[in-house]
């Protein structure tokens, strides 16, 4: 019977999801998640997930490669290869059936400098036709001023003249 209720924990109070959320993925900073909630949807997801981490980008999205998000899915997978995916949290939980959206919250090293460690979002989308599968990665990357950029940035701004 407690499975059945629903993945958050709802209180009198709003203590499911703090009232505080990062500014830019909009997440909550906290949620306190049923520990008896079905899993199944997020162990749907855990596949495409580990192939993220372990480097298997492409296999994994090798059927976007036939419709409209094959550059998407090169674009994912560079970006995945520039910040590889060390460990994650699920960190919120959306439900639009029959999909529902998983929130993480990741590390990730940053390949043009090891030692760094990122701390980034991204969402896997499940849904439910008979049976969870994951069906949609979206990430946010962060990427550092490159020496290009600063010298862009430290230049004067063009001029411009006025016709005569």
């Amino acid at each position: 019977m407690i499975a059945r209720l629903p993945p958050l924990l709802v209180c009198s109070r709003n203590c499911s999801r703090s009232e505080e959320k990062d500014p830019l993925s909009g997440t909550p900073k906290s949620v306190i998640f049923n520990p008896f909630r079905d899993q199944s949807a997020e162990k749907a997801a855990l596949p495409m997930i580990r192939a993220m981490r372990d480097g298997s980008c492409r296999e994994v999205l090798a059927q976007w490669e036939h419709d409209y998000r094959k550059k998407y899915a090169e674009s994912i997978c560079k970006s995945e290869t520039e910040h590889p995916l060390v460990s994650w949290k699920l960190v919120d939980w959306e439900d639009q059936p029959p999909l529902i959206i998983l929130h993480y919250r990741g590390t990730r090293r940053n390949a043009a400098r090891r030692r760094y460690n990122l701390r980034e979002h991204f969402w896997v989308t499940v849904e439910n036709r008979g049976e969870w599968r994951a069906t949609k990665y979206d990430a946010m990357y962060w990427v550092a001023a490159t020496p290009f950029q600063a010298t862009l940035r430290d230049q004067p701004p063009p001029t411009t003249t006025s016709p005569s």
